[in-house]
């Protein structure tokens, strides 16, 4: 008992940090507006007397999907109850995130900093919100990290191990496709290192194949293989059509707009300037780091050292690699924002695994003082850019749990029974016109091209520009961080 309390208190920052987050995802889930794809996954998959969150679409992440089916039978339809797979995803990506912290540094700052990188990334932070599968996915992706690392770093691998991990990165693939090749070659790591030791008999063979392939294979089976056995290649659409597209829209989603409330203007200019050049600084320490590793690898006191960057490294490379090989043989594009946002964790790991390398030259001393400064700076970059308001990949809806009453109220006040809105958002306002019972409006329909001459229009004012400029319909409400607009006939 002694113990764990000397070990909470000495960790007191870390874990504050990783509770706000919580409370922090907890927050955005209650108060943001349901978004286009958590609204067709809610109609389509979970709000149906037919079993369809068994089908194969690229919008069903089935295990999120079957537990949001679970939490809205159990608790009603609300934003909350939607999006509670989600934030048990998020959970487990905290704690997991917080035991991979601890394990890789003794260092406090160092500590804190790495867990702000890994958790407070505004692209992890949104889907560790959105009721998607992100979420689920990145919570068991981070727990096979931290298994990882821990066999590594602690040298002892028990079958128990490997079997907890094998479930982690299946139930990971079951939450969310585009994590199979990641989560697969973490798992290859594991098996190997497993059956390193010499002297195994064809029993001790035998026990590691089961151990790493059997509960994959099973969570895969039970949850996804009705989905995967028939999942079409024409799903496999949206993407990336080169290696650069992919990096920059991972660049731009975690370093985009700071919070002017949290920022001031002098530091928003260097934030803006760091973030503009990250990519540039990212692949100098990634050099100085090779030297480093070039250099030091032939001392035996640091190849020990060195083993878990090179299997992160080296994993990374292989995703990287057969995604690339997958675009260029089978023309199925590369990951994309939130499909390649595995990545994330991944080379966050493989950073924070770098800097906290005991160094063993003065060219190691210098590459763990950038990498701390780098680290650190992410850190506050990250914690600049806290947001309850929208999430980055759907802003135009952003308010339509604001706009709803107001053009609810406005259809009956005058007697209206129709709303036209544009593509985004016909599934998001049925959403909420089932959750407020909402009967004397009619159902909300999506249009391929928005009919003239109705008296009450809910539109993005970006999405239906070209629309508005031929019509002098008069705005009656707009958005405050986003553009929607509510507009009706000028008579």
């Amino acid at each position: 008992m002694n113990e764990l309390v000397r070990r909470i208190a000495n960790n007191s920052l870390l874990i504050v940090t990783a509770c706000f987050a919580f409370v922090w995802i907890c927050h955005r889930a209650s108060v943001q507006s349901i978004t286009i794809d958590e609204a067709d996954t809610f109609r389509h998959w979970v709000n149906s007397y037919e079993a369809r969150h068994w089908e194969p679409h690229s919008n069903n992440h089935v295990l999120n999907s079957t537990l949001m089916r679970l939490s809205v039978w159990l608790f009603g339809q609300s934003e909350l109850a939607v999006r509670l797979p989600a934030l048990l995803g998020g959970a487990l990506y905290i704690l997991a995130i917080l035991r991979l912290c601890t394990l890789l540094t003794a260092g406090h700052v160092l500590r804190c900093a790495l867990f702000v990188c890994f958790v407070y990334n505004p692209l992890i932070m949104d889907y560790l919100v959105a009721a998607r599968g992100y979420a689920l996915a990145l919570g068991f992706f981070a727990i096979t990290l931290f298994l990882l690392a821990r066999g590594i770093l602690g040298g002892i691998w028990t079958l128990r191990d490997l079997a907890l991990l094998s479930a982690c990165v299946g139930l990971s693939i079951c939450s969310n496709f585009s994590f199979a090749y990641a989560s697969g070659f973490l798992l290859l790591a594991a098996a190997t290192l497993t059956a390193l030791p010499l002297k195994r008999t064809p029993q001790s063979w035998l026990r590691i194949a089961a151990a790493c392939s059997l509960p994959a294979l099973t969570a895969l089976l039970v949850l996804a293989g009705s989905a995967l056995t028939r999942f079409s290649r024409r799903e496999l659409s949206f993407g990336a059509d080169s290696l650069s597209a992919m990096w920059k829209e991972i660049a731009g989603a975690s370093f985009m707009e700071r919070n002017p409330y949290l920022i001031n203007p002098l530091l928003d200019d260097w934030f803006e300037a760091f973030g503009v050049y990250f990519p540039w600084i990212l692949a100098c320490f990634a050099l100085l780091s090779l030297i480093t590793f070039a250099t030091s690898y032939r001392r035996p006191e640091a190849r020990a050292h060195w083993a878990l960057p090179a299997i992160l490294a080296a994993a990374l490379s292989l995703t990287v690699l057969t995604h690339w090989l997958q675009f260029k043989l089978l023309k199925i594009p590369l990951p994309l924002e939130r499909t390649s946002i595995f990545l994330l964790p991944l080379v966050t790991a493989l950073i924070g695994s770098i800097v906290a390398i005991v160094p063993f030259t003065h060219l190691a001393r210098v590459v763990q003082a950038f990498g701390m400064a780098l680290v650190v700076v992410t850190g506050f970059y990250f914690i600049g850019e806290l947001r309850d308001g929208y999430f980055r990949q759907w802003r135009a809806g952003s308010e339509l749990k604001t706009a709803f009453p107001f053009v609810i109220d406005l259809c009956r006040r005058n007697g209206y029974r129709e709303i036209i809105v544009d593509w985004n958002f016909p599934n998001s306002m049925n959403f909420y016109r089932s959750l407020h019972h909402v009967t004397d409006i009619e159902e909300v329909q999506y249009y391929e091209q928005l009919p003239t001459g109705k008296p009450v229009y809910l539109l993005s004012e970006t999405a239906a520009s070209e629309f508005l400029r031929n019509t002098s319909l008069k705005q009656v409400w707009h958005g405050t961080y986003s553009d929607l607009v509510i507009l009706v006939q000028p008579d």
